[in-house]
């Protein structure tokens, strides 16, 4: 079973810019809610996961989430079912060296990660992502080491043309 973490009194990142800029170098995960650009929840976790006890967690489909993963990958499985789950609109991720930044374009995400079409489409984008890096690794264009930090970007850059969501990963 999961540790669950609960909400921290809210800090001086009052807005999702400054939120990014506080958590990107942070060694453990962080997560806040916003609700119209104003910080509404915050949560610390450990090195690896942050997960708000459901117990307190606020959140509303107009919200935007900024979260960050100091191993400097892109968003997790987990975190899009979270995002889905709870329908947020804005989903952002801050790590070291770059920003990736998801939103739903309709009301609703036009997927749900429970269906067995989904998770088989996500596995073909694994497996594909797979061979991809390990060509760039053979080619030395990508270090061994560099593959974990672009995995899941490169997954998701392929899941969110079929199901058309904004993904945006920006260096910093």
């Amino acid at each position: 079973m999961p540790e669950f973490h609960t909400p921290l009194p809210r800090d001086n990142a009052n807005t999702p810019h400054k939120a990014i800029l506080k958590i990107r170098n942070d060694s453990v995960e962080n997560f806040y809610v916003f609700r119209k650009n104003k910080q509404i929840q915050r949560y610390r976790g450990t090195k690896n996961s942050v997960n708000p006890d459901p117990t307190y967690f606020i959140t509303n489909p107009h919200d935007t989430w900024v979260h960050n993963h100091p191993g400097g990958s892109s968003f997790s499985i987990d975190d899009i079912q979270m995002a889905v789950f709870h329908n947020v609109k804005i989903f952002i991720l801050s790590t070291p060296n770059y920003i990736y930044f998801l939103e739903r374009i309709g009301d609703i995400w036009p997927f749900n990660p429970e269906e067995p079409s989904v998770n088989d489409y996500l596995l073909t984008c694994q497996e594909r992502t797979k061979e991809f890096l390990d060509k760039l690794i053979q080619k030395n264009e990508i270090k061994f080491f560099e593959k974990d930090e672009v995995f899941f970007h490169y997954i998701w850059q392929s899941f969110f043309q079929k199901y058309e969501a904004n993904y945006i990963q920006k260096e910093f």
